[in-house]
């Protein structure tokens, strides 16, 4: 197996010291046998995996920020002020003045560590004998996550899985172990997508025979905060889905379907947020820290100010105002979507200060006062498979069923059903997902799949020409960061078009 590692981990790593004296590193980044020497010493390393995919750079921030600001989804509100526009609130993902400066820099250092921390602790588990069961079950967390993480890296640096006929465009480097001082080049997409697909069957295999105890007596919280069998499948089937096999995705997508989950209820409730003089409504089942929407949550992270690089840096300070912080918010085309009488306008809230109809993106709220920068984020949901099997049986199978699945969405909502058939019924579940998920991390990454350009309606004002994008387009693919290029000759010279 290849022996890679990118060089920012071993820059990362010193941000962690205390003092240089003290020669300090989490135990995810020492070397295996220096740290991990006892099933407690694992599950600490593994809540440190964790607490890494809720990094500012992951699904803290700039992951999930990106997937809707660089899309029709996305607008700069008109209270905007100067705080919103510095460059750790990613105004460059709505504007798409990308280069290697303006690019998801700390999503591919964040990425590759939380790899790194896998792979350490895999490589530990061969080292060492713990109890069967518990190697099993660290083993098939830590090889879900290194798929996914893998898989979401290229879902921004690279292009769609079908962007060449045989997949051979540049991806990313697959880090199978991390070894320190070696310069990786960057995998094909089809690689990424085998090696990929080996790890993330291998974890599937090995969580269908656990049910969770075998870390119990180690581990707090619920199931939903860790990986389990249904989140591994929810990675496979979003693999699939991106690859466009929908039959195998519909597999997948149908075992969660009937897992232990079912669609959370939406119901309003009335609050006074601070900075509120009268009542605003909200969604109740989204206004809390977290767990949120409970009943079909499958995997998710809380996150709040004092969770390592948080500060001024939630998805609250990104899109409520907080006093003209606000730096993204949503589209007038997004909201337009939305019918007079759909729940989810409850989603985008008029602040005091704030002239509708920019309205600013409430789906984050946390408690709004009692943990002001604390929120759910939500990675994986029943919602997205209930309309990802929608849109692989109108493709392959039973329209009947699919717009059976869909209706079940859009009757939660209060929104009206849809009854149209053929490519008009793939056309409403494609636009009731950009609804249901906006905010969470898809918009951009369904656009690329289904290959398509977007236009942002009147309210963008951007001069640069990026109102309206056409695919193909190098803005697909976002440049890999300046210190990684100055650090690798090899990706120096893989660089993506564009840049």
């Amino acid at each position: 197996m290849k022996k890679l590692i990118i060089l920012l981990m071993m820059i990362a790593g010193i941000t962690y010291s205390c003092s240089d004296y003290l020669d300090f590193q989490p135990k995810t980044l020492l070397t295996p046998e220096a740290a991990l020497n006892s099933e407690e010493d694992v599950i600490f390393a593994m809540n440190g995996v964790y607490s890494s995919l809720q990094k500012a750079g992951y699904f803290g921030t700039e992951f999930v920020i990106i997937a809707d600001a660089a899309t029709d989804n996305g607008n700069w509100p008109a209270d905007r002020e100067s705080a919103g526009t510095n460059h750790d609130r990613l105004p460059f993902a709505y504007s798409l003045d990308l280069n290697s400066n303006n690019t998801a820099t700390e999503f591919w250092t964040d990425g590759y560590i939380t790899i790194a921390s896998v792979n350490n602790i895999l490589k530990r588990l061969e080292e060492v004998s713990f109890d069967e069961s518990f190697e099993d079950r660290v083993t098939a967390e830590c090889l879900a996550i290194r798929a996914m993480t893998h898989f979401d890296l290229t879902r921004i640096f690279a292009q769609d899985y079908n962007f060449t006929p045989d997949q051979s465009h540049y991806a990313v480097p697959y880090m199978f172990e991390s070894v320190p001082g070696s310069a990786p080049g960057r995998n094909t997409m089809a690689e990424v997508y085998q090696f990929a697909l080996i790890d993330i069957n291998q974890a599937i295999t090995l969580l269908d025979d656990l049910d969770g105890s075998e870390v119990s007596n180690f581990r707090g919280g619920d199931d939903i905060f860790f990986i389990n069998y249904y989140s591994a499948l929810g990675v496979r089937a979003r693999m699939y889905f991106y690859q466009g096999d929908y039959e195998k995705a519909l597999i997948d997508s149908d075992v969660i379907l009937d897992g232990p989950y079912s669609l959370s209820s939406y119901t309003t409730v009335q609050h006074i947020p601070l900075d509120f003089t009268l009542p605003a409504t909200f969604l109740d089942e989204w206004y809390r820290i977290a767990p949120v929407v409970e009943e079909e949550a499958i995997f998710q992270l809380e996150v709040d100010e004092d969770d390592g690089d948080f500060a001024n840096r939630s998805f609250i300070d990104i899109y409520l105002a907080n006093d003209g912080n606000a730096a993204h918010g949503a589209s007038a085309a997004l909201l337009a979507l939305f019918e007079p009488s759909d729940l989810r306008n409850y989603w985008f809230v008029d602040e005091p200060s704030t002239p509708a109809p920019d309205r600013h993106v409430y789906k984050y709220p946390g408690s709004l006062g009692i943990d002001a920068d604390a929120h759910a984020i939500q990675i994986m949901r029943l919602s997205e498979f209930v309309l990802m099997s929608a849109e692989c049986e109108a493709r392959t199978g039973s329209q009947s069923r699919a717009r059976i699945l869909l209706n079940n969405i859009t009757a939660r909502a209060n929104a009206s059903p849809v009854t149209s058939t053929g490519n008009q019924l793939i056309e409403d579940i494609i636009t009731e997902r950009r609804k249901e998920l906006s905010f969470e991390g898809h918009r951009l990454f369904d656009l690329k799949r289904l290959q398509r350009g977007f236009t942002r309606g009147s309210d963008c004002t951007l001069s640069n020409g990026n109102c309206s994008i056409t695919y193909p387009t190098h803005l697909y693919a976002w440049p890999i960061p300046v210190n990684e290029i100055n650090a690798n000759q090899i990706i120096r010279e893989q660089q993506n078009p564009g840049y």
